[in-house]
């Protein structure tokens, strides 16, 4: 794993986000562990992708954009846990979104201005 800053992120091209041969290996031996099936083929392909999370491991950030008025929202930033988290924070969202505030889960704590605060208290 790699984390990438901002800067290289908006540089980075797709063709430069490879997957790893060892940690193909390792899935496909920890599958063949508890499954006969696949145990003698090999991959056709081996693919990668970025996955969104917030830098130091700090929650998403979910909630009404810094400077939008109610205009402008984000969840972004769950890491692995996207699609896990993903129906109770869409449903936060929305309500967020319908209500002014949600009742299923304090947004609180993934306010998206924090980031902004952290950015400022680090000096970025």
């Amino acid at each position: 794993q790699k984390a990438f800053s901002g800067e290289e992120l908006r540089n980075l091209h797709v063709a430069n986000v490879t997957g790893e041969a060892t940690d193909a290996e390792a899935a496909a031996g920890a599958f063949q562990r508890i499954s006969s099936l696949g145990s003698r083929s090999e991959p056709d392909e081996i693919r990668a992708g970025l996955r969104p999370a917030m830098e130091n491991g700090l929650l998403p950030l979910i909630g009404e954009i810094p400077g939008y008025s109610s205009t402008g929202f984000i969840a972004c930033g769950h890491n692995a846990y996207g699609i896990l988290c993903g129906p109770i924070t869409g449903l936060a969202l929305a309500e967020q979104i319908l209500h002014g505030e949600s009742s299923s889960l304090d947004l609180r704590t993934y306010d998206p201005e924090r980031a902004e605060m952290m950015a400022s208290l680090r000096g970025a």
